[in-house]
């Protein structure tokens, strides 16, 4: 099982393929499902290495109207190898703010059926013919205006169906959220990235979009003129736009990586923290990263444990910690909520302990230490270890400590 796929249709996006697929390496997607709705040149041929090394499947599909069946076989037949799978398009680049990977993203929205991510519309940046080079160079004027459309990253295990391209129904108990972890029910919703966004290369150069029109829609067999025609691309070229180039280190990356490495290297990069391990194993790993400075390569490690260890006390407290440190506190408090539902032991509460007095909850944390020091008997407990571990997180109250380690 692996934690982060992406789901795509496409049609004659040869130009385009291996760019939103490194790109999307690069932000931690391990695996990536491409049905292929009937393009002159086979994606399965031009994507070939990348399938033999294992990380791209490539799907025929015949005619019109076929994303909705496709998404629904992608979550019938993939939706049990992954944790989270994402549905976009090949003009859809996921843009993280706060992170450099989207699995640390996805591990704040675990006990959510789906994330809603939303469009950020950009437009043909004054291209007539399609530039050589990335589109997530080449375009970085967005329009002005805000988009309320979303697209969805979704938990297939808590996935009913897809809905249509931007939403899904989903099993009783679970529901999709934003980033800010409300409801959304729909395929609009208040607009919101401060921690993620899809940069929506729609129109791209005059050229491109010549194309879109004739190769038609994946959704739906009709051809709005209203939406899809010259006049919505000549209109948009009239809308008030903004200088937008978020990802210009990425683009740098993508193409020295893409100078220097083959599918295999790609590939490497793809299942690095994926090798099934014992708990102990991801946990040294996480450690070693962390010892690095790296936070954010031992959280990644600790996705990929969550896959098999995820309910455990130990990969739960563990994960809690580095939410801490990270500062995401209500992550951390509930990882910490289902250990205790586990094993309401001592070490469990210091970690709650050590979550409150860092996020400045400094009363609460009072009271965990105090109750921790009444309990010392209560847990059969008579290791002076923790007698001088409770006596350190007196000094650490008296100092506001901040910092605490794991």
């Amino acid at each position: 099982m692996h934690y982060l796929a992406l789901c795509a249709i496409a049609k004659d996006e040869d130009r385009y393929l291996l760019e939103w697929i490194h790109y999307h390496i690069l932000v931690g997607v391990e695996r990536f499902i491409i049905y292929d709705n009937d393009s002159a040149t086979p994606i399965a041929r031009t994507l070939a290495e990348y399938v033999k090394t294992g990380i791209v499947e490539v799907i025929p599909v015949s005619g019109k109207d076929r994303q909705i069946p496709a998404y629904g076989h992608c979550l019938r037949e993939f939706g049990p190898r992954f944790r989270w799978i994402g549905f976009l398009d090949l003009d859809e680049f996921l843009v993280l703010k706060d992170t450099r990977d989207a699995r640390i993203l996805l591990s704040d929205y675990e006990d959510h059926g789906g994330l809603a991510v939303h469009w950020v519309m950009f437009g043909s940046s004054g291209h007539v013919t399609s530039p050589p080079g990335l589109q997530i160079e080449n375009y970085t004027m967005r329009l002005a205006t805000n988009d309320f459309h979303v697209k969805s990253i979704v938990q297939p295990a808590r996935v009913s169906e897809a809905v249509n391209a931007h939403i899904f129904n989903y099993k009783p108990g679970s529901y999709c959220v934003n980033e800010d972890h409300l409801p959304v029910g729909s395929s609009i919703s208040y607009p919101t990235a401060k921690r993620v966004q899809i940069n929506h290369y729609w129109y791209r150069s005059q050229q491109d979009f010549a194309a879109k029109l004739q190769r038609g829609r994946a959704d739906t067999e009709a051809l709005n003129e209203t939406t899809r025609g010259w006049q919505h691309f000549h209109a948009h070229l009239d809308q008030p736009h903004v200088k937008e180039d978020l990802l210009g280190d990425m683009a740098r990356r993508v193409k020295l990586l893409a100078r220097s490495g083959n599918a295999h290297v790609w590939a490497a990069l793809c299942n690095r923290y994926s090798r099934p391990q014992e708990l102990y194993q991801y946990v040294a790993q996480a450690y070693e990263a962390m010892e690095k400075g790296d936070l954010e390569a031992a959280e990644v490690i600790m996705c990929a444990a969550s896959l098999k260890y995820g309910e455990t006390v130990e990969c739960l407290l563990f994960r809690a910690s580095l939410c801490r440190l990270r500062k995401a506190w209500e992550r951390a408090k509930n990882l910490v909520v289902k250990a205790l539902a586990q094993e309401p032991s001592l070490t469990v509460y210091y970690e709650l302990f050590l979550v409150h007095l860092q996020m400045g909850d400094r009363d609460r944390a009072e009271r965990l230490q105090q109750f921790m020091e009444r309990s010392l008997g209560t847990f059969g407990i008579n290791d002076e270890s923790w007698r001088q571990r409770l006596a350190q997180s007196k000094t650490m109250l008296k100092a506001g400590n901040a910092g605490a380690n794991p």
